[in-house]
């Protein structure tokens, strides 16, 4: 289901903080319009969980909350670095509703984020980098160039 379909059925209380947050995350923030709607995208999901779990509450937004929220985006096959960015967002949001007085805690500190595995970049072997620099020889000043930018890398 779509985010603006997620959207339109959260109860009146649960919907009510998101435009708000659009708001601090473009004019307090100043977000990029991407992250933006991704934290956006993200809030409505977490609120969409909270009302299947049965409440229309934002005080239902506790780290249980907010743990069986991942939870049930990891067995839906999210990956590590997506759950990671997701946990984020939902620090940003839970920061947020507690600073604006909408939850009594904030549960996010408490929310860890999974361990993104990270790869080494793949690097040329060392006839790759010669036949390399020799595909830029030449006497023209766009060779030169090439030449020069390559020895640069």
């Amino acid at each position: 289901m779509s985010t603006q379909a997620l959207r339109a059925n959260l109860l009146g209380s649960l919907a009510a903080p998101l435009s708000p947050f659009h708001d601090y995350l473009k004019l307090e923030r100043g977000r990029s319009a991407h992250t933006i709607r991704s934290y956006l995208a993200d809030a409505v999901s977490l609120l969409d969980h909270v009302q299947r779990l049965g409440s229309s509450e934002l005080s239902a937004i506790n780290v249980s909350a907010l743990r069986s929220w991942l939870a049930r985006l990891r067995s839906g096959g999210a990956a590590p670095a997506s759950i990671a960015r997701r946990a984020a967002a939902a620090r940003v949001f839970t920061q947020w509703l507690y600073e604006h007085n909408l939850l009594e805690h904030d549960p996010g500190p408490l929310l860890a984020s999974p361990k993104v595995p990270r790869h080494l970049p793949v690097v040329l072997k060392a006839d790759e980098a010669v036949e390399l620099m020799k595909s830029a020889e030449g006497d023209g000043p766009i060779d030169l160039r090439d030449h020069l930018l390559l020895e640069l890398l």
